[in-house]
């Protein structure tokens, strides 16, 4: 499946084509002009690394 995401409601859902890495900390950028709400109101965006970031858990023992 490729890369996709789905708006539902308040709610946004990013699918990826691959697996996030184990134990990698990602951080999400959003464009200011990425995302309109139906008044035709732009979303602010996220243009830093701290707003929203995670970590990957660490990949689990072989055998698991």
């Amino acid at each position: 499946m490729p890369n996709s995401i789905v708006f539902d409601g308040a709610t946004v859902t990013v699918t990826l084509e691959s697996p996030l890495k184990a134990d990698t900390t990602y951080h999400i950028r959003v464009d200011a002009t990425a995302i309109t709400d139906t008044a035709g109101n732009a979303y602010a965006g996220i243009t830093d690394d701290t707003t929203l970031t995670f970590t990957t858990t660490a990949q689990p023992p072989e055998g698991l």
